[in-house]
């Protein structure tokens, strides 16, 4: 028996990043590249960024708060609303540094804050906390998953929203709701 065969193995890791500045896309993607347990998703827009979570079930989304279509936190509410992401961490990212904007981000639902320009140690700390809270979750969401029966890509779609916008000037849901 080698020494490599008494190791656990490592499965890889899913992080979403929805992000529109391309040099911090990039950047989070040059620190996470080096992570062999990692791999990459990335979303330029809010909504692209849902229907990534939701098509992909990562283990942990970061997301900016201003975007150029819905802010952060409009996207924190419909994950929180969707069965199907709501046990994802995920992280803010801003460059508001204001402690009154932290907290209330916190408050919000997030679960960590990370300012920007990122401190390279925070974020991959606030990362690997993530990851262990998705680790922990995992247990129940395969316990879900055997409840909820196996999903089909169309099905899976009509439970995550798309870009069209109502007649009303709202936005709605894939299946029309």
């Amino acid at each position: 028996m080698d020494e490599n065969s008494l190791k656990p193995s490592r499965r890889l890791r899913t992080v979403l990043q929805i992000e529109d500045n391309s040099a911090n896309a990039t950047l989070v993607e040059q620190l996470l590249e080096r992570r062999s347990d990692l791999t990459l998703l990335t979303a330029v827009t809010g909504y692209q960024g849902i229907n990534m979570a939701c098509m992909n079930q990562p283990d942990v989304i970061l997301l900016d708060i201003n975007l150029p279509d819905i802010s952060g936190y409009s996207a924190l509410r419909f994950l929180r609303d969707n069965p199907m992401t709501v046990h994802i961490p995920v992280i803010a990212l801003s460059s508001d540094a204001f402690l009154l904007h932290v907290k209330a981000a916190l408050a919000a639902g997030f679960f960590h804050y990370i300012t920007k320009p990122y401190k390279i140690d925070a974020l991959m700390r606030a990362i690997d906390a993530a990851l262990e809270s998705s680790f922990q979750q995992g247990n129940r969401r395969q316990y879900d998953r055997r409840l909820l029966g196996p999903k089909s890509p169309r099905a899976t779609e009509r439970r995550c929203i798309d870009e069209r916008r109502s007649e009303m000037g709202g936005y709605q849901r894939a299946n029309g709701a």
